[in-house]
């Protein structure tokens, strides 16, 4: 039985030897005599990573309209994207993929869903008219509102087109355009 295992083996290993032969023989490059030279990209190079960028001038004219309406109101626009930063931490570029808003909005109650549902409606109408070139990015962005009352607040944070579809295309209103965003 020893001896058969054996001879298995041996005509397992010339089989195996012979596929070998077979295979063709890629010859390895040689290593370049100097090293090769850093091009202008490659000493460039940068690392991408997520970043938001503030709009002041954007969030003040944006605070500007809506300050008739709601006269407390807080605004932050900012650009979302990703920022190139090289490796001893210089930020490059930046290249904006949209545009987020942040409304904090003082109410007297969080109770009167109708009443808050008017005031996310004024608010939405009043960034909607805001002309897209005006904005950095190419996709639409997120909008987030926060109603406080006191110690108290609602946040909601929803797509920009979510907004745009329950508003005019669906034409809800009052709280029925709350729960629709919420």
């Amino acid at each position: 039985m020893a001896k058969r295992a054996a001879h298995i083996a041996k005509v397992a290993i010339f089989f195996l030897l012979a596929l070998a032969a077979c295979q063709p023989i890629t010859p390895i490059p040689a290593a370049p005599a100097s090293p090769t030279p850093l091009s202008a990209e490659t000493e460039t190079s940068c690392a991408y990573r997520w970043a938001r960028h503030p709009l002041p001038e954007l969030s003040e004219e944006i605070r500007e309209t809506l300050q008739k309406d709601f006269p407390e109101i807080e605004i932050r626009a900012e650009a979302y994207g990703e920022e190139c930063v090289t490796a001893e931490g210089e930020i490059r570029s930046f290249d904006a993929m949209e545009t987020d808003y942040h409304l904090l909005i003082p109410v007297e109650s969080l109770e009167d869903e109708e009443k808050l549902g008017t005031l996310l409606e004024n608010a939405l109408r009043i960034l909607a008219e805001i002309p897209k070139e005006n904005t950095p990015g190419p996709r639409s962005g997120y909008i987030g509102i926060e109603f406080q009352a006191g110690d108290a607040s609602l946040y909601l944070w929803f797509p920009e087109e979510n907004a745009r579809d329950a508003l005019f295309e669906r034409n809800l209103r009052g709280a029925a355009l709350l729960h629709a965003l919420k």
